[in-house]
């Protein structure tokens, strides 16, 4: 058929059948190039020779056995109800199995929005608000329990000092009154060591080396050294000096006595 140009009229499939009958009637399919032919032939085999007890080399050589020719026939082209309701539970595994990928594919794809939606700024910030408020709850409650504690104990304390403060001011007022009196002594005793010490310093100013050069004395001293010259001795003749007078120095030189 197909090198008639029909193709789709060619045979897909081979039936090697013979009906019942004695093991001489069968025989031939036992023979060595019978099976060789079924192994060779390009198309499928299917071998329904005899009634089922009956069992050849054709059978064990071609692609199919059959018990009879009828089953072989049955095999080669199924019951039409048979087919359909075979194809029908395949679709409708095939149903199944394409609503359980689309439900799975559906859950995931709800789980990545939902995903998606948590990682959304406007989701990020409310959790964020919704954190922030959690700690302010927080940290308000542990402030009032601070604070509640410490008013406890400042009761406990202000109680216990209730009846001590007075004595304690009065102690203090006492103490503070004998204070301003010492102070005041202090005072006066300061003011008094300064006058004493105004006089004692306008006498020293007195005794003082520039009130004596203030009279028109004078301080000898030897110009190398500028040790005092208190004698004659001091400053042999030649000797250089410098005379000091109230306003500044002057340079002299000793002649002799």
């Amino acid at each position: 058929m197909t090198a008639a140009g029909r193709p789709d009229d060619a045979p897909v499939v081979t039936i090697l059948a013979r009906g019942g009958g004695s093991l001489e009637d069968l025989w031939p399919f036992n023979d060595e190039a019978v099976v060789r032919a079924v192994v060779a032939h390009g198309l499928p085999v299917v071998c329904g020779v005899g009634h089922e007890t009956d069992v050849t080399l054709a059978d064990f050589a071609a692609d199919v056995r059959a018990p009879t020719p009828s089953a072989a026939a049955e095999i080669v082209v199924p019951d039409r109800i048979d087919f359909l309701a075979a194809v029908g539970a395949v679709g409708r595994r095939l149903d199944g199995a394409a609503r359980g990928r689309l439900g799975a594919a559906s859950l995931e794809v709800v789980a990545e929005r939902r995903a998606l939606d948590r990682l959304s700024p406007a989701a990020q910030l409310a959790a964020a608000r919704e954190r922030a408020g959690l700690l302010l709850d927080r940290a308000t409650r542990a402030l009032e329990g601070e604070l509640g504690g410490r008013r406890r104990v400042a009761e406990r304390l202000g109680a216990r000092l209730h009846p001590v403060v007075p004595a304690r001011l009065a102690r203090e007022r006492g103490r503070l009154e004998r204070t301003a009196v010492l102070d005041a002594l202090t005072v006066r005793r300061v003011a008094a060591a300064r006058s004493s010490l105004g006089k004692a310093g306008a006498a020293l100013a007195v005794l003082g080396p520039q009130a004596t050069l203030d009279r028109g004395y004078a301080i000898v001293r030897r110009a190398p050294d500028g040790a005092i010259v208190r004698a004659p001795a001091d400053a042999p003749a030649g000797t250089r000096l410098r005379l000091r007078v109230a306003n500044g120095e002057l340079p002299a030189t000793a002649d002799e006595p």
